[in-house]
C-alpha cells in the first residue's frame, strides 16, 4: 500500500476516470481479502491440483477436484475479471489494483488462475473489440463472470 499512497498517485488518477473507483481504502480492503483468497484457498489447492493434473476422458477435460471450492470462492467473490465492465460480469475496477489481486492468485497457483486469465480476457476482448451486436448477445451481470467456465 505504501506505493499506492505515496509514490503513484493513484487515487487521483482512478477518480478522474471514474466516479465509482475506489479511494485507497477500499483498494487496501480489496488487496486485504485478496491476500486472504489467496492464503486459504488457492494456495492449498496448489500441488493437489498439480499431483491430479487434467484428464481427457469420454465426457470431456476433467479437472483437479481442489480446484472445485477454489474456483466458487473466486467466482461467488466477484473474483474473475475484477477490471472487465460490470456491462460483462466484471467489476470495473482500476487494471492496476486489478494487477496486483492478479499477481496474489498467479503466485498462490499458476495453473489455476490460467482458467480465471482464459475467463477475464474474453470479458476485457469483448469490452475492447466487439461490435455493438455481439455485445448486445454476450452474457451480461447475470451471468456473473466464471459461472459458464473454469474447472
Amino acid at each position: 500500500m505504501f506505493l499506492l499512497r505515496y509514490v503513484f498517485p493513484v487515487a487521483d488518477n482512478w477518480q478522474q476516470r471514474s466516479a465509482n473507483a475506489p479511494d485507497l481504502d477500499m483498494a487496501e480492503a480489496i488487496l486485504s481479502e485478496a491476500g486472504k483468497l489467496a492464503a486459504q484457498q488457492l494456495h492449498p489447492a496448489n500441488a493437489p491440483g498439480d499431483r491430479e493434473g487434467c484428464a481427457l476422458n469420454g465426457d470431456g477435460v476433467s479437472v483437479p477436484a481442489s480446484f472445485q471450492q477454489p474456483w466458487r470462492a473466486l467466482v461467488e467473490g466477484g473474483w474473475v475479471g475484477l477490471a472487465a465492465s460490470p456491462d460483462f460480469g466484471g467489476q470495473g475496477m482500476p487494471k492496476m489494483l486489478a494487477s496486483l489481486v492478479e499477481e496474489m492468485q498467479w503466485s498462490a497457483n499458476p495453473a489455476f488462475r490460467l482458467y480465471a486469465a482464459a475467463t477475464a480476457g474474453v470479458a476485457l476482448l469483448l469490452e475492447d473489440q466487439a461490435s455493438d451486436a455481439l455485445k448486445q448477445n454476450s452474457p451480461g451481470p447475470p451471468s456473473r463472470l466464471g459461472r459458464a467456465s473454469g474447472p
